[in-house]
């Protein structure tokens, strides 16, 4: 059974594609469309090559694991970034709202560490985060 997101190897030998790690993000009764995402490695690629090939050689392909950098500290160490390089570019105004900033950045690092490690539904963090994100905009606008 195809699914969106799926990912496959296509070894080197393979006549049909390049090899390399592709996504299923399409499929038919006859075709699946796929989305290069990683090189022979298995390191990510940005190509924006789509292919499409016939089931039954799709059916050939091994499974792979995503080539995306997953987890929750990938995740965090992303989030801290984002917030290092906003702290950067607004220091002024953020520092005239310290506790509105300190809540923006808690709420957003906590959204990032993922429903397993804080013990509260996704949909709750999802709203922190993006209260989070309002509230850092704020400040660096220096706005309430």
């Amino acid at each position: 059974m195809v699914a969106p997101y799926d990912h496959v190897r296509v070894p080197a030998d393979a006549e049909t594609l390049p090899a390399g790690v592709y996504r299923v993000v399409g499929s038919d009764a006859d075709r699946v469309t796929l989305l290069a995402v990683g090189d022979e490695t298995g390191a990510r690629v940005h190509t924006g090559r789509v292919e499409r090939v016939p089931l039954p050689t799709f059916d050939q392909f091994e499974s792979a694991e995503s080539p995306d950098p997953s987890g929750g500290l990938t995740r965090l160490r992303d989030v801290l970034g984002g917030l290092a390089l906003t702290a950067r570019l607004a220091p002024r105004r953020m520092a005239g709202r310290p506790l509105q900033t300190l809540v923006g950045v808690v709420l957003v690092v906590v959204e990032s560490l993922g429903p397993a490690t804080v013990g509260v539904s996704e949909s709750v963090l999802t709203v922190a985060g993006v209260f989070g994100i309002l509230a850092l905009t704020g400040a660096a606008l220096d706005m309430p």
